[in-house]
């Protein structure tokens, strides 16, 4: 009897088209061009000319920066700690992810204070 109701919300849930997540990712969400797999906050702008690529035997070595005029680093930090799990990503602490051989951390110089030019932080991809 509990098992037919499970089965009957399940299906209505799934009908109605209910989010199981509270903050699912947008269906036109951008993606970093230098990490493709990597979701780009709306308002962040990628600097592809600060990328840095290494290829390792064990994995690439990733540094691009990025930057908002109107973003603060806890907004973006934010925003990746509730998208990043949806990928695969695990929250290892407030900057950093883990997932299979990669880490990725997010660093920012004027994480303290807004600085008047807006915030600038670089996303780096490291093999563990």
């Amino acid at each position: 009897m509990h098992l037919k109701i499970i089965i009957a919300l399940f299906m209505l849930l799934f009908c109605l088209q209910i989010p199981f997540s509270a903050q699912a990712l947008p269906e036109k969400q951008a993606f970093f061009e230098v990490l493709p797999a990597l979701p780009l906050m709306e308002g962040l702008k990628e600097d592809k000319e600060s990328t840095f690529i290494f290829d390792k035997p064990d994995g690439q070595i990733v540094e691009v920066e990025v930057s908002s005029a109107t973003l603060s680093y806890e907004n973006i930090l934010d925003f990746y700690a509730a998208s990043l799990p949806q990928l695969g990503w695990k929250k290892i602490s407030k900057n950093q992810f883990a997932k299979k051989n990669e880490i990725l951390i997010f660093v920012s110089e004027n994480a303290q204070a807004q600085s008047p030019s807006g915030t600038t932080l670089k996303v780096i991809l490291l093999p563990r």
